[in-house]
């Protein structure tokens, strides 16, 4: 398993189910911000290099969804760069790498 941090994002990865999985507080950073750090992590680049997440997804109406939870588990779910993301309202992401999503 690889670990690693991005600012406020704490990512590592499950090589056995190809799998980037993160935590983030989400008083700290919202939502969007935290699936762009993760998804820099798994290509191994920075944020800036990404397509904006803009292109796939509302990033404002995700940030609302998952910051408005409270007392609910909420999880928004979608495709990035090839990558298939799911990101709850207590503050956890996964990203499956794009060969083992097409399993």
């Amino acid at each position: 398993m690889r670990d690693g941090s991005a600012d406020d994002v704490s990512i590592s990865y499950d090589a056995a189910e190809e799998t980037y999985r993160a935590r983030f507080d989400p008083d700290d950073i919202v939502s969007s911000l935290a699936v762009v750090e993760v998804v820099a992590y798994a290509r191994e680049t920075t944020p800036t290099d990404l397509e904006p997440l803009v292109n796939t997804v509302d990033p404002m109406a995700m940030d609302h969804l998952v910051a408005d939870g409270a007392g609910t588990e909420r999880t928004v779910e979608f495709r990035y760069l090839g990558y298939e993301v799911s990101v709850d309202s207590r503050g956890v992401i996964e990203v499956q790498a794009p060969d083992a999503a097409a399993d």
